[in-house]
Order: structure tokens, then sequence, then C-alpha cells
């Protein structure tokens, strides 16, 4: 696209030099009237997997943008576990080298 969402997104993916592919966007109106919220649920493929979004505002730019940062602290949690599992596997590693 090329509307202010599409820009969002871009500014945000300059930023972070994530390689993000989006997969799904879909909004939502949570609502009626001037008061309505908008819902934006999004899934990204980042290094072979998937990640999901959400965002809710009364704004759909900001809602979008929510949902798109929402995704990015996925990714970031899903590289900490990744980080802790290979710290844990290192040091299994080298109780067993110790042991032995």
């Amino acid at each position: 696209g090329n509307g202010p969402v599409d820009a969002v997104y871009q500014a945000i993916n300059r930023i972070t030099d994530y390689p993000i592919e989006l997969v799904k966007y879909q909004l939502t109106a949570k609502g009626h009237g001037r008061d309505a919220l908008g819902q934006v649920d999004i899934v990204v493929s980042y290094n072979g997997r998937r990640f999901h979004g959400v965002g809710l505002a009364t704004d759909i730019v900001e809602s979008s943008a929510k949902a798109m940062v929402h995704v990015l602290n996925n990714i970031w949690r899903s590289q900490q576990v990744e980080k802790e599992k290979q710290r844990l596997q290192q040091n299994k590693h080298q109780n067993n080298q110790e042991t032995v």
C-alpha cells in the first residue's frame, strides 16, 4: 500500500531493521459512532515464524502502529527466550564436561 498505515509500517521497519513481512492485516470496529474503536489484528512472518499483534485505538493509524509494536515486542521476547535456552544448554554442556 501507499497510505498512512503503510508509511508508519515502513518507518518502523527502517528503525528496527527486522526483516518482517506483513502476512495479514484485519481491521474490526469495536463499538458505534464517534466513540468506536478500531481494532487492528496483524500477522507477520519473521525468520520463518509467524507473530501476531493487536492494536486498539480510535484512530486506525494509531491502532495499526500499536499492533506492529505488539508484534515487535513478541519477536523480541522470543529472541530473549532463545538466548536463555542457548545459555542453559551451554551451561549444561559445560557442567557435563566438568564431571567427565
